[in-house]
């Protein structure tokens, strides 16, 4: 047959534009061809397990066996190398030795081969010796174009095309959440219980140590795969974190990444140390929360609640606000559910006039009239609908939660049906709790069919919704237009001053600043401080007393181990002339028994006023680098470890989201007759230390300790 020159141009045009649409991770998830390097017919190995899954699940493609010691691996002909294939494979899977990895590898990067899973363990874990396996792989990447998922991976799954290239004992369901993990272990856990749950996956990643292929190549692949609604991670290290946030933070805007983190404590992070996934750097958790908060993810704290918010994310629409209505045929559940939801963060709802009046009209006369809404044990199928109605109708309602007890004369099933017909009606989120077991099942299955979540446990629907809000709070912060601070930009006066002080610094080889170095600082980017007094000479301590008066804090001008800096405990308050004087004395003596390069004295006058101690403080993370920290202050700070994280630059509503996170914000917002305070200043007072921090990068380290914040008043 001979095409015409327009048929051919239009076959050429096909052609360009199926190069255009294909993503650089095809191979992995939808290749046309497999190579299993190391298949074999061995009982219960690795490579017959692979190869097996491979030809047993067809996914529009074609298998090769590749092993030098056998002519046929299952009834189907061997090849020795890849090389000696019919075709150039998308990709190939390795389970050979670790030490020859790298060569097999090689090959494949020689032969014209664009993707490797590495199932093969042996390498990090093992110390140097794995460790400069995985370099030589890391090398061959770049030099021979190959990407590369492993080594340490259990494999890839793509139930939407059928493609099972992994070590696995089953293929999970078809469905629309995409699933991420570094761990094999933690993979084939979870795919025994999606099997159990029925819970469907449109991709399934074990990454093992990620030498190559990262993060965020998969959030970027699976946040274009139309088959995906949802994306669900499980991570111990987070590699490069740059690229990782900025793949998070686009693909979570029309798509809910929801993370668990593995190592969040001490004693977890040390002991993630020895996983074969571990990088070497590790990071504060509360700064990877304050990460995970600005680029809109989800972060949850147990594998239930991974995909309980991956499913219900994908069923129900987003809560626009806290407020839930709870809706019961028995109350003890019910104040189980309140209790969960205060302590999350959600909140019960108020309902409306109109709202109470409608329920009096529906409801049988002895219900309870308030939220928990009671309609008693003998509620009927109607009487859930017709209450479920009302709540879904009700201004003040964000989400309802409806929970079922098997009473007597209760119909399960039909009562699933009526309430599944009234939540399709309304764009808010239903969430359904079926207390019971057998007895309810068909009840449970109705309301999944409509895409209602549904759970055992009224506190486990209770979490989810709180997590809902959160997810939600997140979002809105990623769009959130901030409030404008005046007097932050432009910084030109201020990285003059700035530059001097450290320059000074420098030249008498310092690398901490004074007490009053650090103060002209914060006075250079905005923000208030005490005025102190310092002194070089205990004559000029006995002038600055009477210019100060009592009481009076006094400290050294200069960080030691004897009085550190900015540490005004009681101990340095002093109330008389002679304790003041006295006190001097002792810190100039101590100054220069310590030889510090500075030997002044801080004096200032300690306003006795009703307030709060807070602390303000920066430091330099080793992956996410610098950050800022905000809590209650004073010398039990460290002990009571009320502060949440945020990654500079900040806006208000970033610090706003961040004092929110700390206990110590409903006392500054004035609650249970708590003195309160300008948390709108406090807002803007951190906006400019984040641009303090941003706009110094030479400054490792400061701690605002304590941050006084009174009625009238905040300054350092």
């Amino acid at each position: 047959m001979v095409l015409s020159p327009g048929v051919l141009i239009m076959a050429e045009y096909e052609s360009v534009l199926e190069a255009y649409r294909a993503h650089p991770l095809d191979m992995f998830f939808k290749p046309r061809s497999v190579a299993v390097i190391g298949a074999t017919e061995k009982e219960h190995s690795v490579g017959r397990r692979v190869f097996q899954n491979l030809v047993n699940h067809p996914f529009g493609g074609t298998v090769y066996p590749v092993n030098p010691n056998r002519r046929h691996v299952l009834g189907i002909r061997a090849v020795p190398d890849v090389s000696s294939l019919p075709e150039i494979p998308d990709l190939a899977v390795i389970i050979t030795p670790a030490e020859t990895v790298p060569g097999v590898l090689d090959h494949c990067g020689q032969v014209g081969v664009r993707g490797a899973i590495i199932i093969s363990a042996g390498f990090n874990e093992r110390g140097e010796p794995g460790r400069a396996l995985e370099r030589q792989i890391r090398e061959l990447t770049r030099n021979r174009g190959i990407r590369v998922i492993g080594p340490n991976s259990l494999g890839i799954m793509n139930p939407v095309t059928g493609l099972n290239a992994a070590y696995a004992s089953s293929m999970p369901y078809r469905g629309s959440v995409g699933f991420i993990s570094q761990s094999g272990a933690i993979s084939a856990a979870v795919l025994d219980w999606s099997l159990q749950t029925k819970t469907g996956f449109s991709a399934f990643v074990s990454f093992g140590s990620m030498v190559d292929v990262q993060w965020s190549d998969v959030i970027y692949y699976l946040g274009s795969d139309q088959a995906t609604k949802s994306i669900v991670i499980y991570l111990e290290s987070i590699g490069d974190v740059r690229s990782f946030l900025s793949a998070a933070r686009e693909v979570s805007l029309n798509k809910p990444i929801i993370l668990l983190r593995a190592g969040k404590t001490p004693q977890g992070s040390r002991a993630a140390q020895s996983s074969p996934y571990a990088c070497v750097d590790e990071c504060d958790d509360e700064v990877l929360n304050a990460a995970l908060n600005r680029c809109g993810v989800l972060r949850v704290d147990d594998v239930e609640m991974l995909f309980s918010m991956a499913d219900t994310l994908s069923k129900q629409p987003r809560p626009s606000g806290p407020y839930v209505t709870i809706i019961g045929n028995a109350m003890a559940p019910c104040v189980l559910a309140v209790d969960t939801l205060v302590a999350g963060g959600g909140v019960l709802a108020r309902l409306t006039e109109n709202t109470m009046a409608r329920l009096n009209a529906a409801m049988p006369p002895y219900w309870n009239r308030y939220n928990p809404v009671d309609i008693v044990g003998d509620a009927d199928p109607e009487r859930y609908a017709k209450a479920v109605d009302i709540a879904l109708s009700d201004n003040n309602t964000d989400g309802v939660m409806v929970i079922f007890t098997p009473q007597v004369n209760a119909d399960p099933a039909q009562t699933a049906r009526q309430v599944a017909k009234v939540a399709k009606s309304k764009d808010k989120p239903v969430l359904a709790c079926w207390m019971g077991g057998e007895s309810l099942q068909r009840g449970v299955e109705i309301l999944q069919e409509n895409n209602i979540p549904v759970f055992p446990y009224p506190d486990t629907a209770t979490r989810v919704f709180c997590s809902m809000w959160r997810y939600t709070r997140n979002l809105w912060s990623v769009y959130e237009t901030p409030q404008a601070v005046p007097g932050t930009e432009p910084f030109t006066e201020a990285r003059a001053a700035v530059s001097e002080i450290l320059n000074r610094a420098w030249s008498e080889n310092r690398s901490v600043l004074t007490d009053t170095e650090t103060k002209r600082i914060l006075t250079q980017y905005g923000l208030p401080v005490i005025e102190t007094e310092t002194a070089a000479t205990m004559k000029e301590v006995e002038a600055a007393l009477d210019r100060t008066g009592y009481p009076v804090a006094i400290y050294s001008d200069y960080p030691s181990p004897v009085c550190p800096i900015n540490e005004n405990t009681e101990e340095n308050i002093f109330i008389s002339r002679e304790e003041a004087l006295c006190a001097a004395a002792e810190i100039f003596e101590n100054n220069r028994k310590l030889n510090l390069p500075v030997v002044n004295v801080c004096l200032r006058k300690v306003i006795r006023a009703s307030g709060y101690r807070l602390v303000l403080a920066s430091r330099v993370d080793k992956q996410f680098g610098p950050y800022f920290y905000f809590g209650a202050g004073g010398p039990l700070s460290k002990v009571l470890r009320d502060y949440a994280a945020a990654l500079p630059p900040v806006t208000t509503t970033l610090a706003r989201r961040t004092m929110e996170r700390c206990r110590i914000y409903r006392a500054l917002k004035g609650e249970r007759g708590s003195i309160e305070i300008n948390t709108e200043e406090l807002e803007r007072l951190m906006v400019r230390f984040g641009d303090l921090i941003v706009d110094q990068p030479w400054i490792a380290e400061i701690e605002i300790n304590p941050l006084y914040a009174t009625e009238n008043r905040i300054a350092a």
